[in-house]
C-alpha cells in the first residue's frame, strides 16, 4: 500500500495515518502527528483509519470494529485526539463509497458520530 501511494500517486509516504486490519490490529502509517493525504480538504485538520476490507458487500468483523475504537481512545489519552473530536464517514466529506454501507452503518452508532452531513454517494 506505500509503495502504491509513492508510486502511482507520487505522495512522499503512505496516505493513511492509521490502517485497522480485520485481525483486529491497528497498523501505524503516519501516525498521530504528520498530515496524511486522504481527504481533500480536510487533511489538516483530521486523523483518518483506513479500514481493509470492502464493506459495501461485508460487515467488519467486530475486532475491527473494537480496534478502531481503542484506537480514538488511545489518542483522546494521548493527547493528540480532542476528547470533543467528531467523527465522519469519508462519504461524508467526498463523493465516495468509502468506507461502505455496512461499515458506515455501524459507525453512525459510534460516539462522537456527527450525522449532520449526509453521505455524498
Amino acid at each position: 500500500m506505500q509503495t502504491e501511494d509513492i508510486e502511482d500517486f507520487h505522495l512522499p509516504d503512505i496516505r493513511h495515518n492509521f490502517l485497522i486490519g480485520g485481525d483486529g490490529r491497528a497498523y501505524v502509517g503516519l501516525g498521530w502527528s504528520i498530515v496524511g493525504n486522504h481527504t481533500d480538504g480536510y487533511n489538516n485538520d483530521s486523523v483518518d483509519m483506513m479500514f481493509f476490507g470492502n464493506f459495501s458487500i461485508n460487515s467488519p468483523p467486530e475486532k475491527q470494529i473494537q480496534a478502531a475504537q481503542l484506537l480514538i481512545e488511545a489518542g483522546v489519552q494521548l493527547g493528540t485526539v480532542s476528547p470533543s473530536y467528531q467523527l465522519f464517514a469519508q462519504c461524508q466529506l467526498l463523493k465516495t463509497d468509502s468506507p461502505g454501507k455496512y461499515l458506515y452503518q455501524n459507525v453512525t452508532s459510534w460516539k462522537h458520530f456527527n450525522n449532520s452531513i449526509k453521505c455524498i454517494y
